[in-house]
């Protein structure tokens, strides 16, 4: 029988797993003036910050005793992920990695709620072409994260 910080270290592969294959995905676009490679872009992008959230509010929900609620929860969410929680997990990602994913955040409730062909391309651009380095810092800060709850996850 698999313990709760196993299951969660399961749950966090499987998303890392998606993070990880997005790079490669998103570099077989190479055109984003077309509109259709646009929204492909802008679809990968938001698979992106989807799947690191799904890690960042299973964490929440399994040792920070719950996700925050109401107007702006998913900005309070990335934001705690950023600092340690007193007596149960450190960071699970610096206050920098924050801040870069908090672009795709925003990009991510754009996207959500405009039509495509409306898809601003410079920052849909910048966005794609940071995704490499800031999936790989992504990957780099969760993987400090399961070796800490691995290695039983004594509190900070």
């Amino acid at each position: 029988m698999m313990t709760p910080a196993e299951i969660l270290a399961r749950g966090i592969e499987e998303e890392l797993g998606r993070i990880r294959s997005l790079p490669a995905e998103s570099a077989r676009i190479v055109d984003l003036h077309d509109g259709l490679s646009r929204r492909a872009m802008a679809s990968i992008l938001q698979d992106f910050y989807n799947a690191c959230e799904r890690v960042f509010h299973r964490i929440a929900a399994d040792l920070d005793g719950g996700v925050p609620e109401n107007g702006g929860w998913h900005r309070r969410l990335l934001a705690s992920m950023a600092a340690p929680a007193a007596g149960i997990r450190p960071a699970v990602i610096p206050g920098d990695l924050a801040s870069a994913l908090d672009e795709y955040l925003g990009f991510r409730h754009v996207f959500r709620n405009i039509y495509g062909y409306e898809l601003e391309g410079n920052r849909l651009e910048r966005l794609s072409k940071d995704l490499p380095a800031t999936a790989q810092r992504v990957d780099d800060a969760l993987g400090a994260f399961l070796q800490w709850l691995r290695s039983g996850g004594a509190p900070e």
